[in-house]
């Protein structure tokens, strides 16, 4: 089984095949990309069986419009959250344009929330597949609304193909992993985690939360940052790619940032050449003089069989963050802390 962690530049989207021309999309990545719909195109997806955006964050919803519309007729369920900016949405409004007309089913649609914990929203019992909901509950949901921020209730995903894991955490906030932590009891072991919030800070965080994060709420084997060449926000947070190392963690990022190398130009198109035609081929070099959208990555692509999880071009990908270590400045991945 493939799980597909789209480079979609700053923003999030996560593919995963199922086989037999089905899929399972979670969000779609901004407006200014079709990465996802010419993903699905590419690997001859024909259904959806379940599509979900897990907030109303332009990054991990804009595009959506255009999926639904083109898999209106073989969507078998669609989650979204009521949450602050859906119902200024582009995304919204096609859905109850495609409800109005018939072509969508008022049963397709469903709230991300739980109920239980956790909340099963897919299952293929024959071949040990489950999607499950951890968070948001009703009270998440709530709060976030009152705050006017989405963040504070973006779904978490974790799904599980037998005996692996994978926890997709959008851009979750540390409010809610207290909450799962202190229900659980015990640290989310997990194969990979999609890192929360491009591995920025997470609602009301300091750098200790994220320690606090990576021992005792989540154990992850690798973490897997999407993040934005040009985005000017800081992201990935040293503090964050530190915590997850120090706690094991082989840290992977679809993009490259100032951060991690001086003369991005100097690497493009990439530490590892990206799957095409999933990002385009000649990407725009520059915005306002700044580089964009050069892989570190690029998409990245998990392997699941037979019990355990691996990372397609792992090694190759390793290794040349290695090189561009040794040039001068260290990227953060071996820059943080005191791994050498």
């Amino acid at each position: 089984m493939e799980i597909y962690f789209l480079d979609v530049g700053q923003g999030t989207s996560q593919l995963i095949l199922l086989g037999e021309q089905r899929a399972i999309a979670i969000d779609a990545g901004p407006s200014s990309g079709d990465v996802l719909l010419r993903a699905l195109t590419r690997y001859g997806i024909r259904r959806l069986e379940l599509f979900a955006t897990t907030h109303s964050h332009s990054d991990h919803l804009a595009a959506a419009e255009t999926v639904i519309a083109s898999f209106t007729d073989e969507i078998g369920s669609l989650w979204f959250l009521d949450d602050p900016g859906l119902r200024k949405s582009r995304f919204y409004a096609r859905i109850r344009e495609l409800c109005e007309g018939g072509e969508l089913s008022h049963r397709q649609l469903h709230r991300i929330e739980r109920d239980e914990f956790p909340r099963v929203v897919y299952e293929d019992r024959a071949n040990s597949i489950r999607l499950i909901i951890l968070s948001p509950d009703f009270d998440t949901n709530l709060a976030a609304i009152d705050a006017n921020d989405p963040n504070k209730t973006a779904a978490v995903f974790v799904l599980e193909i037998g005996s692996s894991r994978i926890v997709l955490a959008s851009d979750s906030c540390l409010q809610q992993w207290q909450r799962i932590e202190a229900e659980r009891g015990k640290p989310l072991k997990c194969d990979i985690v999609a890192v929360p919030h491009h591995a920025g800070n997470i609602g009301q965080s300091d750098d200790s939360d994220f320690q606090w994060l990576y021992s005792r709420a989540i154990n992850t084997k690798y973490a897997i940052v999407s993040v934005g060449t040009q985005n000017t926000f800081g992201h990935p947070k040293g503090a964050v790619i530190n915590a997850l190392r120090e706690n094991d963690a082989t840290v992977i990022c679809t993009q490259i940032t100032d951060q991690c190398c001086a003369d991005i130009e100097s690497v493009r198109h990439g530490l590892l050449a990206p799957l095409e035609p999933i990002r385009r081929s000649v990407p725009i070099k520059k915005n306002r003089g700044k580089s964009r959208d050069v892989a570190c990555a690029g998409t990245i692509v998990a392997l699941v069989s037979g019990g355990s999880v691996t990372i397609n071009g792992l090694a190759t990908h390793q290794r040349s963050v290695d090189n561009l270590a040794a040039l001068g400045r260290p990227p953060l991945c071996r820059a943080c802390g005191a791994r050498p």
